[in-house]
């Protein structure tokens, strides 16, 4: 597929993947983890994988509270979205900001 994103504005380009993808129309609803008007800006496009069969978006679009952001890969905590190792500690302050987030959106 070409690259859609030098065709649409963010509106069209945005419609399109949460079509295809599945995802709220609304490009700002809580659920979602990304940001999307960053990978428009740059020209993303989702990559697909084949053993889980999903989309997946570059890390660095994550948002601070994206669920995987932190991952353990070979004995490390890694900060996925910045690339960079981080402490365990770091990972548990961040689960509880995160926590809180969500208990203050979910309580609106």
């Amino acid at each position: 597929m070409a690259n859609i994103n030098k065709q649409k504005d963010f509106k069209t380009w945005y419609a399109h993947w949460s079509k295809k993808l599945n995802l709220d129309p609304d490009p700002n609803h809580w659920r979602h983890f990304y940001d999307y008007k960053a990978a428009h800006k740059a020209n993303a496009e989702p990559k697909y994988n084949k053993e889980d069969k999903k989309f997946h978006w570059d890390s660095k679009f994550k948002s601070d509270f994206h669920p995987n952001r932190f991952v353990f890969d070979k004995g490390k905590w890694l900060d996925s979205k910045y690339n960079k190792n981080v402490s365990f500690s770091n990972v548990l302050a961040w689960e509880e900001k995160r926590q809180n987030m969500l208990l203050s959106i979910v309580n609106r």
